[in-house]
């Protein structure tokens, strides 16, 4: 077995490499004084020098191969010291130059360097073994490192030569794609001999500016030996010129070693002070210390390297003074290895020696199995081969195959490639002034660990140079991005160099450094800072929610209010004031009024699939119902008005079977609009994630848009539609007309619903459900208010108007529009003489006329052109009352006599009409028709009525019809004593009348302004002449 020990130069050596020559003789004493190995088999050893040049590391390997002490390559003489493998050499170019050679024989090599995939390939040198994992498990170990720091910015050295290269090309690009960046790249110089030294000292001085200057804190080292002088050399020269030393963290492979060249012992190690290195692992032997205790300098005799080491490392002579070639201090022999600084020697076996260390057992346990197969080859009968005829490339199948327990309790075994199979130890080195070193195993590199666990620290144990004052150090290229923000790439530069910008809204950074900020579920949202994502909450309107108690008591109150007038109506039902305008279509109005105070209540709450189907459906069909109430009151107010003509069709549409088809029809349109929303597209609970932020609205989807707006918008035609019909007929005379009062409920109601629709679009959330409660709130309150309250007033406020007595007393005295225009006979003169109306009056003044009511004959009967009796020639004799039945022959008279006359004009005819009748007949016309559509009637609306009189039917009707023409017969032709008898028994049958329904409801809306010009004339003959004129 031999060793292949390197030593640094011509000049000078390296005492810590000592060191692997005891571990090998460690090894080998303990394998020989072992009986279970190798037994009657004694293992040797032999040393040689490669130095770090190839031409002596060729030699040293041919000398191998040669006759010992004779160098002839390729020729052994000798027997008795066969070679069966070779350990060495110290860094990988020396190792390649030796596999180069061995490889041809086939020799196992046990290499204790790192080596790249190229280099170790096993079919480049098939007979080579690793100590040491390969180096590219380093390398993810050592960004593994960066990234657990978060160093992103850090500076790397190599050496200017093949290996350096090979580093580079291979260190790079990992680091990009792991996203961290070089600061700069420092090429060392090669080692040289001594002549070019202060040419080498020079050269480093210019390049130490670039670690001094540069802003990363971390240096990443290839740590060859080599590189590791060159580099000491360079902190060496900058202290000499008093440069400032660098405070950085230095991370090195597992080459690096901390040893010195002789002339290197005094120099400083500080700057070293906290560096990390992956070393390969390594244990304590038993015994190795008290071994290395027990070593003199004349323990060996053919040891040819520990004068030479001794000397170096204590800096004392062993030779004579005569020999002498400077004056030092003998030796005395009996120093101590544990008193030398760790950069000369250490007492605990290094990773390098305990990979030389179990490679020497992995030989022998190799050569114990192949003699274990020899002696079973025996027992079969074949003859015993002795062994020098063990040849070295029979080791291999052994050498794959072993697997053994060293003394330190280690494992040792290969994988197929011939690679050991260990990790390395992360060591934090811990340096002193006085040139010593403390190893501190704070981690571990086991590349068997799955991915992503590789490397473990502790991080509490790592000890930083002095410079960071115990912080963990920070290298980056500018200051981190904090939670909130994300990177920015600066244009130009490094992807490590970037700018910090606030994350967008909606989204976070909960990490330093982040490259793009983070999206929070949609349950979530982010913080005002924006680092982290909390839930949002549940947003509806709820009862205990400020907003939903006010708009449930307002619901309640107004549901209250509504109950008290509907109450207030029930007890007062047979008062004038109720029975006015279809006192059914009012209880359905205030019925419908209450629900859709009651509706609101669906719309607080949490949503649920059942409200959510009822709420829109309900508020539509409801506010439909109430509407429609609005529409029938309305529209019954305007046929009572037109009915009022004799013979009008309209009158046979007037009761309350047209107010209930109007409400029925109006409210199946809305009904059937509903059903085909529900079967279609039914609104539905729904959350609404993104409208506010922080909140997940709970909320009903109307399904379909559309049809919530067709609901809308048909409660908007009927809400115009009575608007329009109320607006026109506000002006019409009744004491008790709603119109103007249903036109004012109607402006509100439009005015509200059409400030709902931008108010709902624009609002989200629960207030947007609020917005929708105030508007039906609102709504409903305004028909409630503008309707009922002038009635409640009446009845609760001035009951004492609520009778049959001040009602006919407020027609005849009311000076609005629900009495006829009057005029006074002494203030207005006319042209010809009036009459006196009332005899027990006359000649007082003061007595009241219909405006245009004709008071003489000749007003009525003459036309302005003279008449003849002959029908021949066109002229037409007056209509004759007494004699009904003749209104055909005598229409056709007239029809004849116009054209006689070529008289076409529909005016004309109409003039013609009036003018051609008696006095008598007069009167009928004004009862038969109002005398504020006397004049826009046609002439053949006139004729009807006057066709339609002379053939009553025998009804109610006819006894009003008769009681208004005896009323408005000439004062003259009746007395009053009959007149009041007339009277009072007109009054008593239309007492007994008004209590049937029906009945009412015909006088009430196609008499009503007749009877009441009648009664006003009644009064005013009876009793106006006995009350005093101030009292009036």
């Amino acid at each position: 077995m031999a060793n292949d020990l390197a030593a640094t130069s011509t000049f000078n050596s390296v005492p810590k490499h000592y060191q692997y020559i005891l571990a090998l003789v460690f090894a080998i004493k303990e394998i020989n004084e072992n009986p279970n190995i190798l037994p009657n088999i004694t293992l040797g050893f032999h040393f040689l020098c490669g130095y770090f040049f190839a031409k002596t590391n060729y030699k040293a390997t041919l000398s191998l191969l040669s006759t010992q002490h004779r160098f002839l390559p390729n020729f052994k003489c000798d027997i008795q010291n066969r070679l069966v493998s070779v350990i060495g050499g110290f860094c990988s170019e020396t190792t390649a130059n030796a596999a180069t050679i061995l490889a041809i024989y086939n020799i196992p090599q046990f290499t204790f360097t790192s080596l790249p995939s190229v280099q170790g390939d096993k079919m480049v040198f098939p007979s080579m073994y690793r100590m040491v994992p390969n180096e590219a498990h380093q390398y993810r170990g050592v960004i593994h490192l960066f990234h657990h720091f978060g160093w992103t910015w850090i500076g790397l050295v190599a050496m200017d030569d093949d290996e350096g290269d090979r580093f580079l090309q291979t260190v790079v690009p990992l680091l990009s794609l792991n996203k961290i960046c070089y600061s700069f790249i420092l090429k060392t110089p090669k080692r040289t001999y001594k002549d070019e030294s202060l040419m080498l000292v020079l050269q480093l001085q210019e390049q130490y500016p670039v670690l001094m200057e540069s802003k990363a804190n971390v240096y990443f080292v290839y740590g060859e030996p080599p590189a590791l002088h060159i580099l000491r050399m360079l902190l060496f020269a900058a202290e000499t010129v008093s440069l400032p030393p660098l405070g950085k963290v230095w991370i090195v492979t597992s080459q690096w070693n901390f040893e010195s060249l002789s002339f290197q012992t005094s120099w400083d190690i500080q700057t070293f002070h906290g560096a990390l290195s992956f070393t390969v692992h390594s244990r304590q032997p038993p015994g190795f210390q008290e071994f290395l205790q027990n070593v003199k300098p004349s323990w060996a005799q053919r040891d040819g390297f520990i004068q030479e080491f001794w000397q170096q490392a204590f800096n004392c002579s062993l030779k004579s003074s005569l020999q002498q070639e400077e004056i030092k201090q003998p030796c005395t022999g009996e120093e101590k290895l544990g008193s030398l600084p760790g950069v000369l020697f250490e007492m605990s076996m290094t990773g390098h020696s305990y990979n030389i260390y179990n490679a020497a057992y992995a030989v022998a346990h190799s050569l114990h199995a192949m003699l274990v197969l020899r002696s079973k080859y025996k027992r079969l009968g074949s003859h015993r081969q002795p062994m020098h005829s063990v040849h070295p490339w029979k080791l291999h199948p052994f050498l794959l195959g072993v697997s053994f327990n060293n003394s330190a309790r280690d494992i040792v075994h290969f994988d197929e490639t011939g690679e050991i199979v260990s990790g390395f130890d992360v060591t934090n080195w811990v340096t002193f002034p006085n040139g010593s070193f403390v190893r501190l195993t704070v981690g571990r590199l086991d590349p068997q660990m799955p991915r992503g666990q590789e490397l473990t620290l502790n991080d509490d144990q790592i000890v930083w140079h002095k410079s960071f004052k115990q912080v963990q150090p920070v290298s980056v290229c500018n200051n981190p991005c904090y939670h909130g923000y994300s990177k920015k790439k600066k244009e130009g530069d490094f992807f490590c160099c970037y700018e910090c910008v606030s994350c967008p809204e909606g989204m976070i950074s909960n990490q330093k450094d982040m490259d793009s900020c983070l999206e929070c579920p949609e349950d979530h949202y982010p913080t005002k800072d924006q680092t982290q994502c909390i839930p949002k909450i549940l947003s509806y309107l709820s009862f205990k929610d400020p907003l939903g108690i006010i708009l449930a008591v307002l619901a309640i109150s107004f549901s209250l209010i509504t109950a008290l007038v509907f109450g207030a109506f029930i007890t007062h039902q047979e008062t004038p004031i109720v029975k006015a305008n279809n006192r059914s279509i009012t209880y359905i109005l205030l019925i419908s009024l209450l629900l859709c105070f009651l509706c609101s209540f669906l719309f607080i709450g949490q949503p649920v699939r059942v409200s959510c189907l009822l709420r829109q459906i309900a508020f539509g069909i409801i506010f439909s119902v109430a509407l429609s109430s609005v529409l029938a009151k309305t529209f019954t107010v305007v046929l009572a008005f037109m009915a009022t003509r004799p013979g009008s069709r309209v009158r046979k549409w007037v009761g309350k079977r047209m107010a209930n088809c109007i409400i029925l029809l109006c409210t199946f349109i809305q009904a059937c609009i509903c059903i085909i929303w529900l079967t279609t597209s039914a609104p539905f609970p729904d959350k609404d994630m993104h409208s506010v932020n922080g909140e997940i609205i709970l909320e009903c989807k109307e399904g379909s848009a559309t049809m919530f707006y067709c609901v809308l918008g048909y409660m908007g035609f009927l809400a115009i539609v009575s608007f329009t019909i109320a607006f026109f007929a506000r002006k019409l005379p009744d004491s008790f007309n709603e119109a103007k009062f249903i036109t004012f409920s109607m402006l509100v109601f439009c005015s509200v619903w059409l400030s709902f629709v931008p108010t709902y679009l624009s609002t989200k959330g629960k207030y947007m459900v609020a917005v929708e409660i105030f508007s039906i709130l609102a709504s409903s309150a305004g028909l409630l208010g503008c309707i009922f309250s002038p009635k409640c007033y009446i009845i609760v406020m001035r009951p004492e108007l609520n009778s049959r007595e001040q009602l006919i007393k407020r027609i005849l005295f009311s000076g609005d529009e629900g009495g006829f225009p009057m005029r006074n006979v002494t203030a207005e003169p006319s042209n010809h003489t009036e009459p006196s109306i009332n005899p027990l009056a006359s000649g007082s003044t003061g007595i009241q006329l219909p405006v245009g009511l004709p008071t003489t004959q000749e007003d009525i009967a003459q036309p302005t052109t003279p008449v003849n009796m002959a029908t021949a020639q066109g002229n037409i004799t007056p209509f004759d009352q007494s004699r009904p039945k003749t209104w055909d022959a005598w229409s056709k008279q007239l029809e004849f006599a116009f054209i006689v006359r070529g008289i076409t004009d529909a005016d004309m005819k109409q003039a013609w009409l009036l003018r051609s009748c008696r006095v008598d007949t007069m009167s009928i016309t004004q009862s038969l028709i109002p005398l504020w559509d006397l004049m826009d009637d046609s002439y053949d609306e006139l004729t009807k009525a006057f066709g339609d009189y002379f053939a009553p039917k025998a009804s109610m009707t006819t006894l009003c019809m008769s009681f208004i023409c005896y009323v408005q017969k000439p004062v003259n032709q009746i007395r009053v004593a009959n007149f009041k008898k007339v009277h009072d028994e007109f009054l008593e049958v239309f007492d007994r009348v008004l209590e049937e329904e029906e009945e009412e409801e015909e006088i009430g809306f196609i008499l009503r302004p007749s009877l009441t010009w009648s009664l006003r004339i009644a009064y005013k003959l009876l009793y106006l002449p006995l009350i005093p004129t101030d009292t009036l």
